[in-house]
């Protein structure tokens, strides 16, 4: 090969030229594609993962309409991330086993591309991404450990989960937790052969709080002797135990050596409600009282209407047992009472061919839709001191049966109809608890988002200001006492009248 033809196919003449040695052929390892219509960021591997974000991916209307919605009692863990986030893909596969670890246990995952949500970014508080982000009763904790592993994310979990969503149960607090259901809550056992109760049950505990009260039983303590005696329990096995008012006898039970999450839920969520709940929020009315449109599925509530005095417990006491002896399907025919006083708007609306004061105030509803009812007033006498417990709620039972039975006939209409809003909730917090609320989350925050160089200086400005403060004190202290020796020897006196002239 002549210098001209190598000139001519190489660009140079030196045949002992750099461009003419043999060179390794890389082309095995295929690092980019060979499609030259292909995006270029399509040529890397990193989509093979960004993918599995997208498939979690979710909008700002989704985040603030189904994960911040009021009645959520979900757990949430969100994943910030971004298309070009090199760090984000580094982490898809523990990602996925945290997923695939938590979210058949309760958990809800998703992901929100940072820069197309910029405005969920913002208001969640994270600052770059990956950014993993506890969602807990509308409440934000971003998970700042260098450790991204499951054990470490199911420790921070557990951190964050709200202690007065379960109670330690013992042999001394036992029936004082049974016999709580005034507070309108259904009461759950749950007894574990350890001390650290399973997440799982964590999860349903925060879930159903607001209609069932939980408590834990450790069965390898020796103080729970006499509480797995008196309700027979496997102390190898996992057992789920619920009551209503009747703490002598349970409603359902389940024991197993690890309690399905599916199965936990389902159980609680058929035991939920007291035979007898009170209707003390708009999202119970809801529960108890379903709307149905359809005549001949009309769901019926009968609900008394009643004081919070201690001198119409008997007429609670009487509805509860009609209750538990109607026989009626729940799906058809519900139970409840309400309170006069808590809910004056509600009564105004549907006083309409109410009876007398000397009678008891029972109402059948049927709730067409959410605002619009219809509805009919059952005539109950009260109890005089003639008659006996016993013939009073037979009696109340005969009237409330005849009118049942009547208005579930397709044929059969109730008497009035009323548009009512919807319910005060009795369990809002006051301003005051709100505010302790908010304080102890922005101590919780801090602790987690401080880190400590920022803590360090903090600090060293406090020690800066205190500095400054107690030296000005000091000055002011010698400036005083000098001030009242030269008032002492005249000095300051004669200065003052110097002054003044």
């Amino acid at each position: 090969m002549d210098r001209r033809r190598i000139f001519d196919r190489y660009g140079v003449s030196d045949t002992n030229s750099q461009y003419l040695q043999t060179k390794h052929d890389y082309s095995e390892y295929n690092r980019f594609s060979l499609n030259k219509n292909e995006d270029f960021g399509q040529r890397f591997n990193i989509n093979q993962d960004i993918a599995f974000y997208h498939k979690l991916s979710i909008t700002a209307n989704y985040f603030e309409k189904i994960i911040l919605s009021k009645n959520a009692k979900k757990v949430h863990v969100v994943m910030f991330y971004n298309d070009w986030c090199f760090k984000c893909t580094r982490i898809v596969d523990a990602f996925k086993k945290i997923l695939e670890l938590l979210q058949p246990i309760g958990i809800s995952f998703a992901t929100v591309n940072a820069v197309h949500e910029e405005s969920i970014f913002r208001k969640c508080g994270a600052r770059e991404v990956p950014q993993l982000v506890l969602i807990l009763d509308n409440q934000y904790f971003l998970y700042r450990d260098h450790n991204f592993t499951p054990q470490k994310v199911v420790e921070f979990i557990r951190k964050k989960i709200p202690s007065k969503i379960f109670k330690r149960i013992e042999p001394d607090n036992l029936n004082g937790f049974l016999d709580g259901w005034m507070d309108n809550r259904a009461r759950a056992l749950i007894f574990e052969p350890r001390s650290m109760t399973r997440l799982r049950y964590l999860l349903t505990a925060f879930e159903f709080y607001d209609r069932v009260a939980f408590g834990f039983v450790n069965t390898i303590n020796r103080k729970s002797s006499n509480i797995i005696a008196r309700f027979k329990v496997n102390t190898s096995l996992d057992t789920l135990i619920l009551f209503n008012e009747d703490t002598t006898s349970y409603t359902a039970s389940i024991s197993m050596q690890e309690i399905p999450t599916q199965a936990l839920v389902n159980l609680v969520s058929t035991n939920q409600f007291l035979v007898l709940p009170r209707i003390s929020s708009q999202n119970m009315m809801e529960s108890v009282c379903p709307t149905e449109w359809n005549r001949q599925r009309k769901r019926l509530c009968v609900i008394l209407v009643t004081e919070n005095k201690e001198k119409d417990d008997i007429e609670k006491v009487a509805l509860r047992n009609i209750a538990l002896n109607m026989g009626y399907h729940s799906k058809r025919v519900r139970f409840a009472y309400i309170f006069r006083e808590s809910q004056p708007d509600f009564i105004k609306a549907i006083s309409k061919g109410s009876y007398k004061d000397s009678l008891i105030h029972i109402v059948i509803i049927w709730r067409r839709d959410k605002n619009r009812i219809k509805y009919d007033w059952v005539n109950v006498g009260k109890q005089n001191g003639n008659s006996s417990p016993e013939h009073f709620i037979n009696s109340t039972k005969n009237e409330i049966s005849n009118a049942i039975k009547k208005l579930l006939k397709n044929s059969e209409a109730l008497c009035y109809e009323a548009f009512v809003e919807n319910l005060i909730n009795e369990h809002s917090q006051g301003i005051l608890t709100k505010w302790i609320s908010q304080f102890l989350y922005v101590v919780d925050y801090l602790s987690d988002n401080i880190e400590e160089e920022h803590l360090f200086a903090f600090i060293s400005l406090l020690g800066t200001f205190g500095f400054m403060f107690a030296v000005g004190y000091v000055l002011i202290y010698f400036v005083k006492v000098e001030e009242e020796n030269l008032k002492a020897q005249g000095q300051l006196f004669d200065i003052q009248v110097f002054e003044r002239y």
